[in-house]
This record gives structure tokens, sequence and C-alpha cells, in this order.
């Protein structure tokens, strides 16, 4: 009876050595798993960081294109093709025409330049500045 004992000793000893072993083995293998993934989210942290710069620097380069674009348009406006302002010899009316002329193309620059992304964000600041100085 002591030998079916021990032989059941021994059997369940090896039935737990497998179930170790066997849990070692998920627990390596769930280790590496985990250092993939975490690998792989750090590259995709550093993916989105140079994508965000990226981004970053176009919108620059948006926003500066977008007020060349007004410089231009207003030089034309202006008639100041060359370089040169309009002509002394303009009337009255077209003084005036060219004034209300200037006068919208300020106002579309004024526009574009409360769409660019840095007005955007400095907005809370401008507005805690307003508070302050109302006080």
């Amino acid at each position: 009876m002591s030998d079916d004992r021990a032989q059941g000793t021994d059997d369940r000893l090896a039935e737990l050595t497998e179930l170790v072993a066997a849990l070692t083995e998920e627990n390596r293998v769930a280790a590496a798993r985990t250092e993939a993934l975490t690998a792989d989210v750090e590259t995709g942290r550093r993916e989105r960081d140079l994508l965000r710069a990226e981004l970053a620097a176009c919108r620059e380069e948006r926003d500066r294109l977008r007020l060349r674009l007004l410089d231009a348009e207003l030089a034309l406006a202006a008639g100041d093709v060359d370089g040169e302002a309009p002509k002394a010899d303009a009337t009255d009316a077209q003084r005036a025409q060219l004034a209300e002329h200037r006068a919208s193309e300020l106002a579309r620059e004024l526009s574009a330049t409360r769409e660019t992304v840095s007005w955007k964000v400095t907005k809370p600041l401008r507005a805690v500045r307003r508070k302050i100085g109302q006080s």
C-alpha cells in the first residue's frame, strides 16, 4: 500500500512538474510578447512625435504663405505692382475706392491671422490678459 501511495505521489509530482514547466514556457512567451509590444509602442510614439513636428512645421509654412499671399494681394489691389505708390493725380473718388479696397483687404488679412494656429492657441492667454487689465 505504501508503494501505491508513493506511486501516486510520484505521479502527482510529475504532473505538477509538467504544469510548472508549461506555465514557465507560457510566462516566457508572454514576456517576449510584452517586450515586442513595448518596442512597437515606443516606435509608434517616436513616429507620432515626428509626425506632430512635421505637422507643426507645415502649419507654420502654411501660415507664412497665407501672409505672403495677402501681402501680394494687397500690393496688387493698391496698384503697387513694382513697389510704386498709387499715382498722385488720382481723383478723390479713386482714392476713396482704393482706401475702401485697402480696408477690405486688411479685414481679410486680420481674418486670416485669426485663423492661424498660433492665434487660436494664444486665445486663452489674451482672455486672461483682458481680465487682469479690467481688475
